[in-house]
């Protein structure tokens, strides 16, 4: 699958851009302050610095308005329409004016206005100044899928040792890997060296020896720290009858614990070894490429293996017959840092709380960063708590951001149901370069985290939920967030909300949300100021 870019009007007439895996793309003028990818010619004054942005996952293509002065235009020949995404003026009469002209030049029927992004489909043309791009959907032949299957290597690195092995996509089907997949025979046989005499395992509700129950798949000694089990009687009556589906494939389905933009999180049970588990299954499928499939797979066994009392323990994965992908970790009955920020302390969390959670978080953090491995999702609904044996609270960093680059549908940055401040969480090099994503990225996000956490808002002059929710009714359109992130607004200094924070908390958190990475504070440092 790829879509394809072609100007077809303008200065840059000719120029062409193929995208076959997610990616952004942000189009704008060539001046002081771009950040474009593609700029055209100064002269063109009708194209601002940072005009609109795609977000590409083919064969899907969102596109929206990066806070222009003239606003973006969509012409589509099916239906003979004309598409206006509004730029950051908030009269927004211009810009339905510029397109009932150009519906009346090309003879089109309808006019209509788009407030946040619309999806692209094959053969559209984006109008933007003297410029003209027209899009292209291209699916492979059948042929062409065989052929790219055929090049794959014959060869893959244990994800412990890092030896050459063989590549477990020539024995298995992608999407029936599992961890023990990607270790080496060498690797493999250690861990039978290691097993240790089981532990003494008890059920969650009653209490009663679950230990036999537990071991079943060898890894009662591994997860018992970290897991809970429950015996088949206290499953039976914690299962609630409105759960759209009862098992999915070794789980039964016992709750639903929460939903997302992404996906849908259940309280299961695993039916052999009774533990239980939090199960999220995504929205939307995971697309059927070999390649991709086997890179995905490879990423999922390699966050199996990470262990740490702050990151959330990632025990299982696959593809449900729905085609859909889930998520098997630990169950923290606790619920996330906005389940307790709200409970408690009214949405509002204290600095000295915050401290000591996002402390720990950032240790989590640290330690995934060691091991090669970035976050990509971090914000306050992914920081899960937990209490210790001494009734201490836990703060563990979890639901990994790993799937949003293997979906079949939806755009790199938000959600079609997603509430539009949650992209404030991305740091402006993951909107431009999407597929690079740093430690540095991680801790612009968990920096905006701890202040939105604290004051309950965001780092910039944007409304919050209910203000959005009353300008929407009264048809006005909240500026978009991008338009803050990749524009000139320099982020509000904390103290600016919370005149009495301490002075070193302070000077962390802003170097934390630097719109430019090379001034961020690390994330050992980080969390060295919390503490």
């Amino acid at each position: 699958m790829q879509i394809v870019l072609k100007v077809t009007e303008g200065p840059q007439k000719g120029k062409q851009f193929e995208f076959v895996e997610p990616d952004n793309f942000l189009l704008g003028r060539d001046n002081e302050g771009s950040n474009a990818h593609f700029r055209l010619n100064n002269d063109d004054i009708q194209v601002s610095r940072n005009h609109f942005l795609l977000e590409i996952n083919p064969p899907d293509c969102f596109i929206r308005d990066a806070g222009s002065l003239n606003g973006t235009f969509i012409v589509r020949s099916t239906g003979k329409q004309v598409y206006f995404l509004p730029g950051r003026m908030s009269d927004t009469s211009d810009y339905a004016n510029l397109a009932t002209r150009l519906k009346k030049k090309l003879g089109y029927k309808e006019v209509q206005r788009v407030d946040e992004r619309i999806k692209l489909t094959d053969q559209d043309v984006i109008h933007v100044g003297q410029t003209a791009i027209l899009v292209e959907v291209i699916f492979p032949t059948p042929q062409q899928q065989v052929d790219c299957n055929a090049d794959e290597d014959d060869s893959s690195y244990c994800i412990e040792c890092g030896r050459q092995m063989p590549n477990p996509a020539r024995q298995k089907r992608p999407d029936l890997l599992c961890v023990n997949d990607f270790i080496c025979i060498n690797c493999g046989v250690k861990h039978k060296q290691n097993r240790r005499p089981v532990c003494d395992v008890r059920c969650y509700g009653c209490g009663c020896d679950v230990t036999d129950k537990a071991d079943s798949d060898g890894k009662a000694n591994e997860f018992k720290y970290v897991a809970l089990y429950l015996c088949p009687s206290c499953a039976d009556r914690s299962i609630s009858d409105s759960l759209p589906v009862k098992r999915i494939k070794g789980y039964r389905l016992l709750a639903k614990l929460g939903e997302g933009g992404f996906g849908i999180v259940f309280l299961a049970w695993h039916e052999k070894t009774g533990r239980a588990v939090a199960i999220k299954v995504t929205k939307e499928v995971i697309k059927q490429d070999p390649a991709l499939v086997k890179r995905f797979k490879r990423e999922i066994a390699i966050m199996q293996t990470l262990k740490h009392p702050n990151l959330v323990r990632l025990y299982d994965e696959g593809i449900a017959e729905t085609g859909s992908y889930y998520f098997v970790s630990e169950f923290l009955p606790a619920g996330s840092l906005v389940d307790y920020t709200y409970h408690n302390f009214g949405g509002i969390l204290p600095v000295a709380k915050a401290c000591q959670i996002y402390a720990q978080a950032l240790n989590g953090l640290a330690f995934l960063h060691e091991k090669g491995c970035v976050h990509r999702d971090i914000k306050p609904e992914n920081i899960i708590l937990s209490k210790d044996n001494t009734g201490n609270r836990i703060a563990k960093l979890g639901d990994f951001g790993l799937a949003k680059n293997y979906i079949v549908h939806g755009g790199t940055l938000t959600k079609a149901d997603e509430w539009i401040g949650t992209i404030f969480f991305c740091p402006p090099e993951q909107i431009l370069d999407f597929k690079r994503s740093t430690p540095a990225s991680d801790v612009y996000a968990m920096g905006i985290a701890f202040y939105n956490s604290v004051v309950g808002t965001f780092p910039y002059d944007f409304p919050g939920r209910e203000e959005c929710a009353r300008m929407i009714r009264r048809g006005e359109r909240p500026r978009d967030p991008i338009s803050f992130i990749l524009g000139d607004d320099k982020p509000v200094p904390i103290e600016k909300h919370l005149p009495g924070i301490d002075r070193k908390v302070a000077k962390a958190v802003n170097r934390a949300i630097e719109k430019d990475e090379k001034k961020r504070l690390g994330v050992v440092e980080f969390s060295r100021a919390l503490a």
